[in-house]
C-alpha cells in the first residue's frame, strides 16, 4: 500500500449548481394556466455570509423557436470559478408568445435575482447580461432598455431590471434588415408577422435603435464566417455605441462560424472576464 499525506492549498472556492429555480409564472394556454419559467444558478457552495459577487445572466440562443437553459451551463463554470454568480435563464419562445414576451421574461429574471441577491450571493450593483444568437439579441435588448419600464411586468417591480454591462455574442440587432436574409422565418415568428409588414414593431424589437448615451458598456463577439447572422449586424451596433459615447469592446473571431466552439475557448472567456473587471474592478 502506498500512502501519501499531502497538504492542498485551497485556491478555488467550490461551486454548486442550483437547478430549476422558478423565477416567474406568466400566463399560458390562452391565459387559462401558468407557465413556470426557471433558471439554473452557479454560485459558491458555502454561500452563507459570503461577500456579494458580480452576476452574469446567461441567455441561450435558438432562433427564438427553441432554447435550453441547461445546455451551456458546463461552459459557464469557468466564470463561476473566476468569482461570478451565473444564472442561466429560460424564456418563452416565439411559438409560445410573440415579442415582447421574451424581453419581459429576461427582465423578470433580473428583478427576481436582485430581489433575492442576499440568498444567491449577488451584488445587485454589478449585473451583466450575456447571450448568444437569439440570446445575444435579448442581452442587447436588456442593455439598451434599462431605463424603459414598459417591459417590466409581473413580480418584484420594485427592483430594477437595468444591467451594468452587456456581452452580445453574434446577436441580431436590426430585426428589419435581418428579415431580408435567406432564412427570415424566425423573425416572422418572433414578431407574429413578416417584419416588413410591421416595421414599427420590428424597430421596437431592434436593440440598434434604442442605443443612447445611457446605454451600459458593451462587449460584442462575432465570427467572420457567420452565415446565419450577418457580421454587419455587429458592425452597425459597434458604430452606434461609439457614436453615442458608449464604451465598446468589439472582438472579431477570424474564421469562426455561427455557434463555433471558438467562442467558448479559455482565451475568449478570459477576454470577457477582463472586460467585466474593467467596468467593476476586481474585488
Amino acid at each position: 500500500m502506498k500512502k501519501e499525506i499531502i497538504t492542498v492549498p485551497v485556491q478555488l472556492e467550490s461551486v454548486k449548481l442550483l437547478t430549476d429555480v422558478t423565477y416567474a409564472q406568466p400566463a399560458s394556454w390562452f391565459d387559462q394556466s401558468f407557465r413556470p419559467l426557471k433558471m439554473d444558478l452557479l454560485m459558491p457552495k458555502h454561500g452563507q455570509g459570503h461577500a456579494p459577487l458580480p452576476l452574469i445572466v446567461w441567455i441561450c440562443g435558438g432562433g427564438f423557436v427553441t432554447m435550453d437553459k441547461d445546455i451551456w451551463v458546463p461552459e459557464m463554470i469557468e466564470y463561476a470559478r473566476r468569482g461570478f454568480v451565473v444564472a442561466s435563464i429560460e424564456y418563452r419562445t416565439s411559438n409560445e408568445a410573440p415579442f415582447p414576451a421574451q424581453i419581459q421574461d429576461v427582465k423578470a429574471a433580473i428583478r427576481y435575482l436582485r430581489a433575492h441577491a442576499a440568498m444567491f450571493c449577488i451584488d445587485p450593483d454589478r449585473v451583466a447580461v450575456m447571450g448568444e444568437s437569439a440570446g445575444g439579441h435579448l442581452a442587447s435588448m436588456a442593455g439598451v432598455t434599462g431605463n424603459i419600464r414598459d417591459y417590466d411586468v409581473g413580480e418584484y417591480l420594485q427592483e430594477s431590471s437595468a444591467v451594468q454591462a452587456v456581452v452580445d455574442i453574434y446577436g441580431v440587432v436590426d430585426v428589419l434588415s435581418a428579415s431580408s436574409q435567406p432564412e427570415p422565418s424566425y423573425m416572422t415568428m418572433l414578431l407574429g408577422a413578416p417584419a416588413e409588414t410591421v416595421p414599427e414593431k420590428a424597430r421596437e424589437a431592434s436593440p440598434l435603435y434604442w442605443v443612447d448615451a445611457h446605454t451600459p458598456p458593451f462587449m460584442i463577439l462575432h465570427g467572420t464566417e457567420d452565415d446565419m447572422v450577418n457580421p454587419e449586424q455587429s458592425d452597425r451596433l459597434a458604430r452606434a455605441l461609439e457614436e453615442n459615447g458608449v464604451p465598446c469592446t468589439y472582438v472579431v473571431l477570424q474564421g469562426a462560424h455561427h455557434g463555433d466552439d471558438a467562442f467558448y475557448q479559455s482565451d475568449v472567456k478570459e477576454r470577457v472576464v477582463r472586460f467585466l473587471h474593467s467596468i467593476w474592478g476586481e474585488k
